[in-house]
């Protein structure tokens, strides 16, 4: 079982991205993957487990990367990070947060420029 999510950004244009997803029955993921082609074309703020199977005051938040940015490059599938993450149920939300640079990560990059990009995180 994974979890896959997406979003799309403008070529040629920075932007932030928030993508949030629940599992549809238990997941203990293993690794991380992004279809991010080259170093510093997106990047991570924040990225966390959240147990949704307490109260709100009791509420567990699993954080692998906090603060600062990592570049979601070290998860494509040039890089193959493996991850020990505690499993996730219905109750369980994942979160990714970060940016994408503005990056364009082809050769004839004014040529792509204003293209849309579909950029997909997969937790597997």
């Amino acid at each position: 079982m994974s979890l896959h999510l997406f979003t799309e950004f403008v070529l040629g244009t920075p932007s932030t991205f928030s993508l949030r997803g629940r599992p549809t029955g238990k997941i203990r993921p293993r690794s991380l993957l992004t279809n991010v082609a080259r170093p510093g074309f997106a990047y991570a703020t924040k990225i966390a487990l959240l147990d949704k199977s307490f109260p709100a005051a009791l509420n567990r938040e699993f954080l692998i990367n906090v603060g600062g940015h990592l570049d979601l490059y070290e998860f494509s599938s040039q890089r193959l990070i493996h991850l020990d993450l505690p499993a996730l149920s219905k109750t369980s939300e994942f979160v990714l947060e970060g940016g994408y640079t503005g990056l364009i990560p082809y050769d004839d990059f004014e040529k792509y420029r204003g293209e849309t990009f579909s950029f997909c995180t997969i937790l597997k």
